[in-house]
């Protein structure tokens, strides 16, 4: 069931580290592979390092928002959504585009999410 290409990078940006493993789990089914971060300073870290062709965001890790990490992405034009239990009106305006997958979700609500965003 691969459809983002050849063992696409994407990073997954999850406070619970079993549902960052569960994503990751499925990224590996559409043909990806997933680095994880648990936190903002974690993710923007892995942002300079290394390269990501998408990025799933979830939008409260541990009680901060993951926007500066959504302004990053979008600095370096890197297709994201966002993946969370959180209303998607906390978004801010500036990201009201960007594709939202409601926690609990299927691999068909991921891949339909990361097809949207790419």
């Amino acid at each position: 069931m691969p459809i983002f290409g050849d063992r696409s990078p994407v990073l997954v940006v999850d406070d619970e580290p079993l549902i960052a493993a569960l994503v990751a789990d499925m990224l590996e089914e559409l043909g990806c592979v997933a680095a994880v971060a648990e936190n903002v300073p974690e993710a923007l870290a892995k942002l300079e390092l290394d390269r990501f062709d998408l990025a799933i965001l979830d939008i409260n890790l541990a009680g901060r928002h993951s926007f500066p990490i959504a302004e990053t992405l979008s600095d370096k034009n890197i297709p994201f959504a966002f993946a969370s239990g959180s209303s998607p009106a906390i978004i801010p305006d500036a990201f009201r585009a960007i594709p939202f997958v409601r926690k609990p979700f299927a691999i068909e609500d991921l891949s339909a999410a990361l097809a949207l965003a790419k």
